[in-house]
C-alpha cells in the first residue's frame, strides 16, 4: 500500500564537488527511505557505489570513477590543504563540506590488497590514482575530517534530521592519519579473498545458514588472515547473532557473505511468489507471481497453483513444494504468502502439506482442506509452537534465518508513512523490547503487540521519531535503528496514471444518457466531518491509491479502519463505490478486479437556491480545502454533507459558483452532461458471454441470501456463479428463468437481476430510506449516483443495515426501474396500468404484467 517514489535519476554524473559532496552524503550518510538510521560503523565506497550514489547503474562505475577524480583534482587549492590540516570549507546544515575527500580516501582503500602496510602504499596508490607527482607524508588533516564529521552528524541526529550518527574506531595515539579510513573501510579485495578462502568448504546451501558461516569462520581463522575489519565485523555479527539478534541481514559482515555468494553461485532460477487472498465469498483464491509478469495467475485450488511450472522451478519454493511442506505467512489481514523457512515467519502461519507429510503431522496441526494431494489449515498456527513440532517430528531444524528491520504494511506518502490511527506501519523487529525516542508530536505513539509489533495510537501522529531495541547489557548499544517520519495528510495525485487505469469499467447499468441533473438542497448546507474513522480511511485510501489497487489489497486496508469496517469490509468497499471515490475495473488476463481511484470533477446541478456545483471522485483533505478556497474566492458558498450513515462518504459542492470556472480554477473536469439513467426497466449491463466451458463455483441461496458451494435453496430462479477452471478468464454470472438465460460480469446486476425475475424484493422502503435486506443487495452504480445528485446524499451503512436516501418519489422512481424490487411503497402509489404496460414493452420481454386481484402488476 504506497504513493512514495524514489527520486529519479541524475542526468548527468556531476562535475562539481560542491555537488558530488551533496549526493555522497544523501546516499551514505543520511537516513534512507527504508529508515534505516542505525550506526555507521563501516563504509564501502568504490566505484560501483559511487556510480549508485549518482544515480545510475553500477555499469556506469568507470564514468562515476573519472568524474569523481576530475571533480577532485579541479579544486587542487581545496584538496590539498584539507588533507593536511583539515577541511577549510564551513559545514551547512545540509553537508559537513569535508566528506568528499574523506570519500576518496575510502576508495583508495578499497584498491589495497592488504591490512598490513607501511607509509607509502596508501599514499603511493593514492598519487596514482590522482595522477600527480605528491608524496603525501602529511595526511593528518584526514584524522581531523573524521572527527569533524562524526561531530557534525552526532548534532544533526540530536536536533531530528534525518542523518546516521558516526561510531569511530578505538584512537591509538598514534593514529595521527589515516588510521581511520583504514579502519572504517570495509571490505576491501583482501577481505572478499579472506571470506571466499573461509567459505570454501562449504556447501552453497549452506551459505545461508548464520551457524554454518560462524563455524566455517571458527575452522578458518587460524589459517587465514583476516583483517581488522574483517575481523571486528565477524566477531560483531558472532556475538548479535548468539544473543538471539536475528535482524542481521543489513550487517555488514552478512552484507559481505551474500556477496560472495552472488559471485560463486551460478545464474538463479527466476522466483515465485504464491499469495492466498480472500474473495468477496470469504473463499481462498491462490495466486502465482512470476518474474517479469504484471499480473498474477489465480486458481481456486492449492494443488493446481503449485503443480504450476513456474512455481515448481522456482529459486525460492521449488525445494519446498518438492519436499511436500510449505508455509503462509500474513501479509495482510486478508492476504498470506508463501514461505518456504519458516524461521523467517513470525506470529500466526498457515501450513500446506501433501500425502506423504500428513501422517507425521496432520494430528497436531487441526482441520485442514482437501485439494487433491495437498492440504492447508483452516485455521492459523503459532510459528514458534510449528517450529518445535517440526523440529521434533525431524521435519524442520532450529536455525534461525535472519531479517532486516524496517516499518512496513502502512501507507506512504512521499517518502513519510501516512500517521492516521489504524494505519500505521508494523514494525519488523527481533525483540519486543522496543523504546521510542519521539521528536516533538509523537508522544502518543506507542507499540502494540496485538498483532506483530503494531505502531498504535488514538489520534494522528505527526513527525519524526527512531525505534530502536533496548541493549542488552552485553551490547554497545542499539544493533539497528529505525527513523520513520509521519504525516496526517496524502498527498495529492495531480495525475492519475497506472496499468490499471488502462483496464475497463466494469458497470451495472447500461441505459443512459447525458442530461443536466436536478437536486433539492437541505435547509442548511454547512462544511461538516464525518465520524474520525471514516474520515482517516478516505484519507489512507487516497494516499494508497495512485496507481490503484488489486481488490486483497484494498479491502485490507479497509479492514484497518476499525472493527465495524473490519467486520464488513466487502459493505466498506461498496460504501466507497457509491460514494465516487473508486472504480471496479476488470483485470486484465485473469479473473477479479482492479480497483483505482475515481478523477475528481465538477457536476453542474439545479436547484431551488440556485445552481450548485457538486464535486465527485477522491479527494485528499488538501484538495477538500482547495475546493474551499476556490469556491469562496468565487464568492460561492461551500457545503460538505455528512450522510445519516456512519459509514456514508460526505457530498461536497458549492452554491453559487461557476461550474466550468471552478473546474479551471481546481484544473479539474466539469461535466456539464453526466450520466443519468433513462427511464428503461431493468438496464443491467449483460455481457455476450456464455461461459461454456466454465465449472459452477457456487449456487444463490435464496435462504441465506448468499452464494454457496452445497446445500442452496435455489428456488424457481437459480443464479449461478461460473468459474474459469484455471482462472484465465473473468468470473460469469448467470440468470436462468423461465427458460431463459441472461449473463452478467457484475455481481451486483447479476443479483438484482435475479430478485426481480423471482419477484422477491431486495429492498425496503420506511418512508426516508431504502434499505438492502440481502446480504449482498445493492443498487446498480448509475442509479446510486443519480440519488447522491438528487439528494445531495451517499448510501452507507450502519448498524449492520445498508440504506439508500430516498424520499417517496425516488422510490417509486428505483422501483420503475427495477419493478418488484421495492417493498414498503404505498399501495396506493401503485402503477396505472398505462405505466405498467409502458414499462413491459421497455423492459425487451424481461417483465410481463399480470392481471391480480383486480389490478394490472408487473
Amino acid at each position: 500500500m504506497t504513493n512514495f517514489s524514489d527520486q529519479p535519476p541524475q542526468q548527468q554524473i556531476p562535475i562539481s564537488i560542491d555537488v558530488w559532496e551533496s549526493m555522497l552524503v544523501r546516499y551514505f550518510l543520511a537516513v534512507g527511505p527504508s529508515g534505516d538510521a542505525s550506526d555507521i560503523r563501516a563504509l564501502e565506497v568504490t566505484p560501483t557505489t559511487l556510480a549508485l550514489a549518482c544515480g545510475f547503474d553500477a555499469n556506469c562505475q568507470d564514468q562515476a570513477e573519472d568524474a569523481f577524480r576530475c571533480a577532485l583534482l579541479r579544486d587542487q587549492r581545496y584538496l590539498w590543504p584539507a588533507l593536511q590540516q583539515g577541511s577549510s570549507r564551513l559545514p551547512s546544515k545540509d553537508v559537513p563540506n569535508c566528506f568528499a575527500p574523506l570519500a576518496m580516501t575510502l576508495l583508495i582503500d578499497s584498491f589495497l590488497d592488504g591490512d598490513g602496510y607501511d607509509n607509502h602504499q596508501f599514499r603511493a596508490k593514492l598519487a596514482s590514482w590522482l595522477g600527480v607527482d605528491r608524496k603525501f607524508n602529511n595526511l593528518a588533516g584526514v584524522k581531523l575530517m573524521w572527527e569533524e564529521l562524526a561531530g557534525w552528524l552526532d548534532a544533526q541526529a540530536s536536533v531530528g534530521r534525518s542523518f546516521r550518527r558516526l561510531v569511530l574506531p578505538e584512537h591509538p595515539l598514534n593514529w595521527v592519519h589515516i588510521g581511520y579510513t583504514r579502519r572504517l573501510s570495509f571490505p576491501n579485495r583482501a577481505d572478499v579473498r579472506a571470506v571466499e578462502r573461509a567459505l570454501d568448504s562449504t556447501s552453497q546451501q549452506d551459505l545461508a545458514n548464520p551457524a554454518a558461516v560462524i563455524n566455517a569462520f571458527w575452522n578458518c581463522s587460524h589459517r587465514i588472515h583476516m583483517s581488522t575489519g574483517l575481523n571486528e565485523a565477524f566477531k560483531d555479527f558472532q556475538q548479535a547473532y548468539y544473543s538471539q539478534r536475528r535482524a542481521l541481514a543489513d550487517h555488514r559482515f552478512w552484507i559481505l557473505i551474500n556477496k560472495v555468494r552472488a559471485a560463486v553461485s551460478s545464474k538463479a532460477a527466476a522466483y515465485a511468489q504464491l499469495e492466498i487472498a480472500l474473495t468477496i465469498d470469504d473463499e481462498r483464491e491462490f495466486r502465482v507471481f512470476v518474474e517479469g509478469m504484471d499480473e498474477p495467475r489465480s486458481g481456486q485450488t492449492l494443488s493446481g497453483a503449485l503443480t504450476q511450472q513456474a512455481v515448481r522451478s522456482s529459486a525460492n519454493l521449488g525445494a519446498s513444494v518438492s519436499r511436500g511442506l510449505l508455509f503462509f505467512t500474513q501479509a495482510s489481514m486478508g492476504r498470506w504468502t508463501a514461505e518456504p523457512d519458516l524461521s523467517k515467519c513470525r506470529g500466526r502461519v498457515l501450513v500446506a502439506y501433501d500425502d506423504k507429510t500428513a501422517a507425521r503431522i496432520t494430528h497436531w496441526l487441526g482441520r485442514a482442506d482437501q485439494y487433491e494431494n495437498w492440504r492447508l489449515t483452516v485455521n492459523p498456527v503459532n510459528a514458534e509452537t510449528l517450529a518445535a513440532e517440526l523440529a521434533r517430528c525431524g521435519l524442520a531444524s532450529n536455525d534461525a534465518s535472519l531479517f532486516r528491520p524496517g516499518a512496513f504494511d502502512g501507507v506512504r506518502v512521499n517518502g513519510a508513512w501516512l500517521g492516521l490511527p489504524g494505519f500505521l506501519p508494523l514494525i519488523a523487529s527481533d525483540t519486543p523490547d522496543l523504546r521510542i525516542v519521539a521528536d516533538s508530536g509523537i508522544a502518543n505513539l506507542r507499540v502494540s503487540a496485538a498483532n506483530g509489533f503494531l505502531l498504535a495510537a488514538e489520534r494522528p501522529v505527526i513527525g519524526s521519531c527512531v525505534i530502536e531495541p533496548k541493549p542488552a547489557a552485553s551490547e554497545r548499544g542499539p544493533h539497528w535503528r529505525l527513523k520513520l517520519q509521519f504525516v496526517d495528510r496524502a498527498a495529492p495525485h495531480y495525475e492519475l496514471a497506472g496499468a490499471r487505469r488502462r483496464q475497463p469499467l466494469l458497470t451495472d447499468w447500461s441505459a443512459v444518457n447525458g442530461a443536466r441533473a436536478e437536486c433539492v438542497a437541505p435547509e442548511t448546507l454547512a462544511w461538516g466531518r464525518a465520524d474520525d474513522a471514516l474520515e482517516w480511511l478516505l484519507e489512507a485510501v487516497y494516499a494508497s491509491g495512485g496507481s490503484g489497487w488489486d481488490e486483497c489489497d484494498l479491502v485490507d486496508l479497509l479492514r484497518r479502519a476499525d472493527a465495524e469496517a473490519a467486520a464488513a469490509p466487502w459493505r466498506t468497499l461498496k460504501m466507497l463505490q457509491d460514494g465516487g471515490v473508486i472504480e471496479p475495473r476488470l483485470r486484465q488476463g485473469w479473473k477479479g478486479r482492479v480497483w483505482t481511484l475515481a478523477a475528481p470533477r465538477i457536476i453542474p446541478l439545479d436547484s431551488a437556491i440556485g445552481p450548485i456545483s457538486l464535486a465527485e471522485g477522491a479527494f485528499c483533505a488538501q484538495l477538500q480545502e482547495a475546493f474551499f478556497v476556490a469556491a469562496k474566492g468565487m464568492g460561492a458558498t461551500p457545503f460538505r454533507l455528512p450522510g445519516a450513515a456512519r459509514w456514508s462518504v460526505p457530498v461536497m459542492g458549492a452554491v453559487g459558483a461557476d461550474p466550468g470556472k471552478l473546474a479551471g480554477v481546481l484544473r479539474w473536469q466539469c461535466a456539464a452532461d453526466p450520466d443519468v439513467p433513462i427511464h428503461a426497466p431493468l438496464a443491467l449491463a449483460v455481457t455476450e458471454r456464455r461461459a461454456e466451458h466454465y465449472l459452477a463455483a457456487a449456487v444463490w441461496c435464496w435462504r441465506s441470501q448468499r452464494f454457496v458451494k452445497v446445500g442452496a435453496n435455489e428456488g424457481t430462479v437459480r443464479l449461478t456463479l461460473l468459474a474459469h477452471p484455471s482462472g484465465a478468464d473473468h468470473d460469469v454470472y448467470r440468470v436462468e428463468a423461465k427458460g431463459a438465460r441472461t449473463h452478467y460480469l457484475s455481481r451486483c446486476a447479476a443479483i438484482v437481476a435475479a430478485y426481480v425475475a423471482a419477484a422477491v424484493p431486495l429492498f425496503v422502503f420506511d418512508g426516508q430510506r431504502l434499505t438492502s435486506m440481502g446480504r449482498d443487495g445493492a443498487l446498480p452504480d448509475v442509479l446510486c449516483a443519480a440519488l447522491r445528485r438528487r439528494r445531495l446524499e451517499n448510501g452507507g451503512f450502519a448498524d449492520d443495515e445498508y440504506t439508500y436516501p430516498a424520499t417517496a418519489e425516488d422510490a417509486r422512481w428505483i422501483a420503475g426501474l427495477l419493478p418488484r424490487c421495492v417493498a414498503g411503497l404505498d399501495a396506493n402509489a401503485a402503477l396505472t396500468p398505462g405505466v405498467t404496460l409502458s414499462l413491459a414493452r421497455r423492459s425487451n420481454g424481461a417483465l410481463r404484467p399480470q392481471w391480480i386481484d383486480g389490478r394490472l402488476t408487473l
